[in-house]
Formats: structure tokens, C-alpha cells, sequence
């Protein structure tokens, strides 16, 4: 959440020269070149060498950043504009601990990037109205800075909407619509800021649901600018929440003939595509998206999936697996990933492997037994039925028979359609002794039918019927479709049972 670093610190409010494309490759160049040569001690400059941590964390080479940064600090120890890097660095691992503990030992603690860190570790504890007054504080102070500039400086041209912007624009990340737009109306009306303003209070409008009118800024940005590639972008993300993906889709395509390898582009692109289950769409998408944003598990996810439901398991494997690589432990979406694993491994015929797979889930938090549980439904549903048995007598060692949590090992049963197969696991459950309430006693009335168990269906069908009636009449209600539920008892005992004494 927010930015990285502040770039909208007095010194560049007033117009500077920056490097034009060409002038920054040569730059990176001549840093690639110095650090090729690692036995010969190289010196940069500061702009330098924040300028080319600057490039490759724009270009998400993280891997280069974090040694450009350490290169930084051995050059320049005790420069606060490096240390402020390190300072973000920890803030974006989640160490903010050690952030603020950086940022309170640097000498200038009223320098605007120091104060721009602690209004936004105030945004982070819900603080709003403590990073409202940091905030206030940096832009009266930059304001007289500016006047002062200007004594000096008449024909220079200064501004602070980009500062009131940036200051908006991490309020809304932080979840604050209402300082967010303070800071929105304080922009001047004839700032060519004024399109990214309508984009802004658009999406205000969209979290307080009022699409219509957050469609209405957008498309007045679009008619002011019809090349503006967020406007379209964002008109794909309303269209999206309206699950209107044809609209989405379309939008996406205007914003991808602007600017043809835009990662958000791309991303509504593949977003739309999945709404209208147009699987080669996602897949062809995938193949360049996946080139700009490597560390993005999420599409990477879904093409796994469409792969697997093509029976293309190598490739399905392969997506699956850089996205279990990309995704973070604490995220849910770890566990669904592996379970697709898992399932790429029984497809393949190797159920061992997939149980070795589904272990891991206990590293993530799943419980054990739920872990055995999933694992022998994944047998179960690929046609591995002895070892699913052998999960599912385990399972029973670690949960009682009577526990809640074994009802859904009666309708995983149930929706396997297995019952002679496993009959010694409905046996078990047969005697578990659940209670009268409880919704598996309709799973267990129906597999009391197919495995021909007339005193097992007398008590659970009467306990079903009187304390699970919708239940029983979607279960039991397919065998006779016409017939009042009150009556299939009846039925059944007749129709099934005629012959058992």
C-alpha cells in the first residue's frame, strides 16, 4: 500500500531537467559495467545512484534493487536520502519496526520524506487524523519554501498538486475516502492534474456504490482525452465489478491499442476473458503478461487450472508451479494452489506424490486431519479408492465418529456415489452415533438404501425427515421425484426392502 518513496519533496516541486530513456541506459550501463569489474572499488554519485535504483525498481528487477541499495549505503552511509530508501525497503517487507527505528536515528527529522514515513505508518494504525496534521504540516511548510523560492526566483513556476496528489492518493489507498478527497479539492482547477482528480473521485464513487456516477467521470475524462490510458483502464475495472464483461473487455483492448504491453491492460484483458470462460484468450494473454509481471502468482493460478481442465497436465504443472513459488505463505490462495498440485500429480497416476504434495498444507496452518481429509477426496474423485480408505481410516483415529466434522466424510461419500466400494468406512459411520439433528443422518439413510441396511434406514430416515427436511428431499427426493417427502419412507421400505426381513 502507498509509495515507496515521496517524489514530491521541495526539490522537485519546481521544474528540474530529468534524464531523458537514453541518458538512463547509459547510466545503468556504466553501473553494470563498474560492478562487473568487482575487483576494481567504484564511487557513484548520490543522484547517480539513486537514479539507477530509481530504474530498476520501476522495472521490478528486484533482485537488482536490493544490491543497488546495498551498493548505495556502502558508498554513501550516512546520506538520508539513501537511508530514506532503506527506510521504505524494510516499510514494504512489513518491518516497520525497523523502519521507524531507521527513520527516528537520521538527523533531519523534519525533512519531508522522514515526515512523509511517519504520516503513513499513521495511516497504517487507522491514525487519520495524525497523518492529516503531518500532512498539513509538510505542505504550510513547503508553501513558505516556495515563497521564498519565489523572492529569489520570480519567473519561476511552482506548484504543490503534486504533493496534495500523492497525499490523496495514499489516503484512498489507506481507506480514507473522506481525506482523500479533501486533498482532491485542494488541487487547482486548471492543473492538467484534473483528469487524474475525476479518475480518483470516480473511484471514490465506486467504493461509496455509485457506479452510474463514477461511470459518468470516467467518461468525461475520456471525452476530454481519448488516449488517457487509466481512464480507460479504470472504465474496464467498472465494468468488471458490474461483471459486464463484454464492456470490460472491450475497454481493455482501447487501453492496449494506446499502449499495447500495459500490465493493467493486459491483466482486464485476461480478467474479462476468464468472465466469458474464453479459455484461449486467458491463455494467450498469460504468455506476454507473465513476461512484463513474473511475480504476479495470480494469473498463473488460473491458467494452471485451465490447463489442468484441458488434461494438459505439463503445462498446467508448470503455471501452477511458479505461482505456489510467487505466493505468499500467509495468502489463502497457498492452499489452493497446492491442492491443484496435488491434483496435476493424480491425474498423472501418482497419488503418493500427491499426498506428499497435500503435506505441506500442514505448514500453512491446515490442520492435520483436514489435510487427510482433502487428500482422500482427491483419491476418491481420480479413481485411487484403497488409498482414499486407508486416508480416511486414519482421519477416524484423529476425529471421533460422532464429531460434526465427520459428516463431510459422509457426503464426499455421497457425492463420490461410493458405497459397496467403501462399505466398511459407512459401517463406521452407521455406528458413530451422530445426533438426531444432524445433516448426516440423510447421507446416511441414502446409503442405507444402496447397501440395503433396513434398520440403519428406519431410524436415520425418520431422524432426517423430521429435523433435515430440505436436506432430505434434495438427497432422497431424487429417487422419487413426485412423491411427498413424508411418504418416501414409505416407498423406500417397500420398493427396496420388500424382501429383507
Amino acid at each position: 500500500m502507498g509509495t515507496t518513496f515521496s517524489q514530491c519533496s521541495l526539490s522537485t516541486t519546481f521544474a528540474t531537467m530529468k534524464r531523458s530513456p537514453e541518458e538512463m541506459q547509459t547510466l545503468v550501463r556504466e553501473y553494470q559495467k563498474n560492478l562487473s569489474e568487482a575487483s576494481i572499488p567504484f564511487w557513484m554519485d548520490v543522484p547517480d545512484i539513486l537514479d539507477i535504483l530509481d530504474h530498476f525498481e520501476q522495472t521490478q528487477q528486484t533482485i537488482e534493487a536490493e544490491l543497488c541499495l546495498r551498493i548505495a549505503l556502502r558508498m554513501h552511509p550516512n546520506d538520508a536520502d539513501i537511508l530514506m530508501r532503506k527506510v521504505y525497503r524494510l516499510k514494504n517487507d512489513g518491518r516497520w519496526h525497523d523502519a521507524e527505528t531507521l527513520a527516528k536515528q537520521l538527523p533531519d527529522q523534519d525533512h519531508i520524506d522522514v515526515q512523509f514515513f511517519f504520516a503513513e505508518k499513521a495511516l497504517s494504525e487507522v491514525r487519520f487524523f495524525d497523518a492529516d496534521a503531518i500532512y498539513e504540516n509538510i505542505l504550510s511548510r513547503e508553501q513558505q519554501a516556495i515563497e521564498e523560492e519565489l523572492l529569489e526566483n520570480p519567473e519561476q513556476t511552482a506548484s504543490l498538486d503534486d504533493l496534495r496528489m500523492e497525499i490523496a492518493e495514499l489516503f484512498l489507498d489507506y481507506g480514507s475516502e473522506v481525506f482523500a478527497k479533501k486533498y482532491l479539492l485542494l488541487i487547482d482547477k486548471n492543473s492538467p492534474l484534473q483528469r487524474r482528480v475525476s479518475l480518483l473521485q470516480g473511484e471514490i464513487l465506486m467504493r461509496y456504490g455509485a457506479p452510474e456516477q463514477a461511470e459518468e467521470e470516467v467518461e468525461r475524462v475520456i471525452d476530454e482525452d481519448p488516449y488517457n490510458i487509466d481512464a480507460w483502464i479504470f472504465r474496464a475495472e467498472l465494468a468488471n465489478e458490474r461483471k459486464d464483461f463484454d464492456k470490460c473487455s472491450e475497454a481493455a483492448e482501447y487501453a492496449l491499442a494506446i499502449e499495447p504491453n500495459h500490465q493493467k491492460a493486459l491483466r482486464m484483458k485476461a480478467i474479462s476473458a476468464l468472465g466469458k470462460e474464453d479459455w484461449d484468450t486467458v491463455i494467450d494473454t498469460y504468455d506476454l503478461y507473465h513476461t512484463l509481471e513474473p511475480n504476479d502468482y495470480t494469473m498463473s493460478l488460473s491458467v494452471g487450472e485451465i490447463y489442468l481442465n484441458r488434461q494438459n497436465i505439463a503445462k498446467g504443472r508448470e503455471a501452477l508451479q511458479h505461482a505456489i513459488q510467487n505466493c505468499n505463505n500467509e495468502n489463502p490462495d497457498k492452499q489452493r494452489i497446492t491442492h491443484d498440485l496435488a491434483v496435476s500429480f493424480a491425474m498423472e497416476g501418482d497419488i503418493r506424490q500427491a499426498y506428499v504434495c497435500m503435506a505441506t498444507l500442514s505448514s500453512l496452518g491446515v490442520p492435520h486431519d483436514e489435510m487427510i481429509f482433502q487428500t482422500a477426496r482427491i483419491a476418491f474423485n481420480y479413481g485411487f479408492i484403497p488409498f482414499g480408505i486407508e486416508m480416511m481410516r486414519h482421519r477416524f483415529s484423529l476425529v471421533p465418529g460422532s464429531d460434526e466434522r465427520n459428516v463431510q466424510v459422509a457426503q464426499l461419500l455421497y457425492e463420490c456415489k461410493l458405497y459397496k466400494e467403501v462399505q466398511d468406512l459407512w459401517e463406521y459411520l452407521f455406528k458413530a452415533g451422530f445426533s438426531s439433528e444432524s445433516e448426516a443422518q440423510v447421507y446416511l439413510a441414502y446409503a442405507a438404501v444402496q447397501l440395503r441396511n433396513k434398520e440403519v434406514f428406519s431410524t436415520t430416515s425418520a431422524a432426517a425427515l423430521q429435523h433435515q427436511p430440505s436436506l432430505m428431499q434434495q438427497v432422497l427426493g431424487q429417487l422419487y421425484k413426485d412423491v411427498p417427502l413424508h411418504e418416501i419412507p414409505t416407498r423406500i421400505l417397500t420398493d427396496y426392502f420388500s424382501n429383507t426381513p
